[in-house]
């Protein structure tokens, strides 16, 4: 008998090559976005999605690990809606089709919307936040909290929270509004599930804006979490410092010199859930961002993309 060969080595791993800060070609992005999933049925407007979502991480000097641009475009990825759309049909040769009265009849497709912050389905229906919650302005600055089942709590102006009557115990979720609720004054919000990591609770809201330095602006004004840019800050800081909605988990926990765990990361945003899945979204990215930087390896000296940086001040 022949001498057996000896097996190779596996190669070490090399997470240097993930240490990368700026633009991506963004050609080479929307093309290896649709080869990657080129079987996914897409809204028309999805390559710009794509790269409004991109131009954020550009920007954002504190995402310094291609992995983790790759987790967040993942992330979101994940996030998508349907989309109803209205297609113009023509028949085989090139003719409109119209009905009986000359007018076009377009045909109904059914479209992913990727990128894009989302609302809730069915705005958090059977869960804990899903009752809306008054908050009034009170004349000390301070905010009166509401909540549907008659708890009432005051927000100072930096976001501290207390009770305002530490004796009340709220009604049973679901039920009707307590007297409490229908005599408050204030204005009526409801805090499901928005943005690109879906933040609820009023106080999660709450907790958001003051992270930002934003004050109490989210609890009065909770639909500015829909903007693409608020969205995103919320997204990066969360996962980068492990606050917000990531439960003090971290991206750093995840990536490491020596591993990778796309896996492992969702529970920084929901558990389990999905987290398959995601993780294989995530090394379709990965590979799509690493064959389109600009030039290799071009993060700062002193820019570890195994540190926790700073959120880069993004707005």
């Amino acid at each position: 008998m022949g001498q057996l060969p000896t097996p190779k080595a596996k190669p070490a791993f090399d997470a240097s090559k993930y240490a990368y800060v700026g633009a991506y070609d963004h050609v080479k992005v929307v093309a290896g976005f649709k080869k990657a999933f080129s079987g996914g049925k897409f809204a028309q407007t999805t390559p710009d999605d794509l790269l409004t979502f991109l131009a954020f991480i550009e920007a954002d000097a504190g995402i310094a690990d291609l992995r983790w641009a790759a987790y967040m475009l993942a992330t979101v990825h994940k996030e998508a809606k349907t989309l109803v759309e209205e297609r113009i049909v023509f028949d085989k040769k090139g003719k409109l089709l119209t009905d009986k009265k000359g007018n076009p009849t377009p045909r109904i497709v059914h479209k992913w919307q990727l990128m894009h912050p989302v609302e809730e389905d069915g705005h958090g229906a059977n869960k804990g936040y899903y009752e809306p919650v008054k908050t009034a302005l009170q004349t000390d600055g301070t905010i009166l909290v509401t909540e549907h089942d008659g708890d009432q709590f005051i927000v100072n102006v930096i976001g501290t929270i207390r009770d305002y009557d530490p004796t009340a115990r709220g009604a049973i979720f679901n039920g009707k509004a307590a007297a409490t609720y229908i005599k408050a004054s204030g204005q009526e919000n409801s805090y499901f599930g928005r943005g690109y990591v879906q933040l609820t609770w009023w106080d999660g809201y709450l907790r958001a804006g003051k992270e930002l330095g934003m004050g109490t602006e989210l609890l009065t004004n909770p639909t500015r979490v829909q903007e693409p840019s608020l969205a995103y800050r919320i997204m990066s800081y969360g996962m980068i410092n492990g606050k917000i909605f990531a439960n003090g988990l971290k991206f750093s926990d995840y990536f490491t010199s020596t591993s990778t765990n796309y896996k492992g990361a969702r529970a920084m945003v929901n558990g389990t859930n999905k987290a398959q899945e995601i993780a294989g979204i995530a090394e379709l990215y990965e590979a799509i961002l690493l064959d389109s930087r600009i030039s290799v390896n071009p993060a700062p000296t002193g820019v570890s993309p195994l540190a926790t940086p700073t959120f880069s001040g993004l707005r």
